[in-house]
């Protein structure tokens, strides 16, 4: 037992790590998660709530920022700037704990969800209606050339730290190919060439982290070169720079995508086909993504994705669209990069407005200070990632383990 300064009133409240009964969808569940009890009130460690629904979650310390999100849908919430959670929450010991009603905040958002307590039983009460994308097993198509030294399943578990030490930056298109084409004849592969050059020189003196190109001038090099080119300096993460691009003149925005053979929507399968240009037809690269893409990265990916598209709706002048949504299309060179691997669109060279920007000095270095952002804010979740645990150990301790100590005693 211990303090809580809320508003200046000391009030008593109690930490423990215990079992939570649930009613997952009308199933009981029983779940290990961090509670906080504050009088009657009770709050739940959301990294905890989290993990037991699968919902993807990044915290970066020195904003204070959260980061879930599950299948396309994605939340950020900053502690103590939600207006919508001002009486759900409690923010201790670095860790931010949501009551049933702030909960219901978070699961409305990303599972279209509700949260509800049932008062006599103490049980919460969850139910939600979307589908939980089920994970894909890793496949190698045979006669298919990649060495099984090159594919790294990896896993963001609880208290797992991931290191990143190496950064590769794809500039896409360049060369024979320019990529898409503005009105005012603005090349896509002038732009991303410009962005991820800005990027790379952020990275090394910001975050002092090895940076590796596929390209550095205006060369074409193939998809596939692409992704040997990451697996060949084992990159730890992958970050492929595009400009979209649309028929509609009046689209806008900036999206950011990872890997899955199915797109999130039409919009999205279109831009992965005009992507992946090479391959003729829908047929062959279908197959050969539906053979080798994995999505061993998947939560990682995530991750990556979201603090990047965060740092770049907080930073540049340029909207997000599909409601900050994380984006899934089968991108053969996020299908084929053995590491978290996310690809952006940044803005439609399209849109006579956006490619008046795309032209701009300092709108780039917007960009690119973003881009470097949010690998910063990825770093610092997931190399120093939020436990669940709590001191001291006796109030961690759950019904069973102090059944198990009475009966030694």
């Amino acid at each position: 037992m211990s303090l809580l300064c809320v508003g200046g009133r000391n009030i008593k409240e109690n930490v423990t790590f215990s079992e939570v009964k649930i009613l997952d969808n009308g199933q009981p569940r029983k779940i290990n998660v961090s509670t906080l009890t504050r009088g009657f009130d009770t709050y739940y460690h959301l990294k905890g709530i989290c993990t037991a629904f699968d919902i993807s979650f990044a915290y970066v310390p020195a904003k204070k920022r959260v980061l879930m999100n599950k299948g396309v849908n994605s939340m950020r919430l900053t502690v103590g700037g939600e207006p919508k959670l001002k009486e759900f929450f409690v923010y201790y010991d670095k860790k931010y704990y949501l009551s049933a009603g702030g909960l219901n905040h978070v699961f409305a958002g990303l599972m279209k969800g509700t949260v509800a307590t049932d008062k006599k039983s103490k049980m919460l009460m969850i139910n939600y209606t979307a589908a939980l994308k089920p994970k894909k097993a890793i496949k190698i198509k045979p006669g298919f050339e990649i060495k099984n030294n090159n594919i790294r399943t990896i896993a963001l578990l609880k208290g797992e730290k991931f290191k990143v030490e190496r950064i590769i930056l794809d500039p896409g298109h360049g060369g024979k190919d320019p990529g898409a084409v503005g009105k005012n004849r603005l090349q896509e592969k002038e732009v991303t060439l410009d962005i991820a050059l800005k990027t790379a020189e952020l990275i090394r003196t910001k975050l002092r982290k090895e940076v590796i190109l596929t390209r550095t001038t205006d060369e074409y090099v193939s998809l596939q070169e692409r992704t040997a080119i990451a697996d060949k300096h084992n990159g730890d993460l992958f970050v492929s720079i595009h400009i979209n691009a649309n028929i509609d003149r009046e689209a806008e925005g900036t999206e950011v995508y990872i890997y899955d053979i199915a797109a999130s929507d039409k919009k999205s399968g279109r831009i992965a086909l005009r992507e992946n240009f090479e391959f003729p037809g829908t047929g062959g690269i279908k197959s050969i993504l539906g053979e080798l893409g994995s999505t061993s990265n998947d939560n990682l990916s995530i991750m990556l994705a979201g603090n990047i598209l965060d740092n770049i709706v907080n930073y540049v002048d340029v909207e997000s669209r599909n409601k900050n949504m994380i984006l899934r299309a089968p991108f053969y060179v996020l299908a084929h990069s053995a590491m978290p691997a996310v690809l952006l669109e940044i803005a439609f060279i399209t849109n006579k407005d956006e490619e008046k920007k795309l032209r701009e000095g300092d709108f780039r270095n917007s960009v690119a200070k973003a881009i470097c952002f949010g690998l910063e804010d990825f770093i610092g979740a997931t190399e120093n990632p939020e436990k669940e645990e709590l001191a001291p150990a006796a109030d961690v301790q759950t019904k069973e383990h102090k059944k198990e100590g009475a009966k030694e005693e």
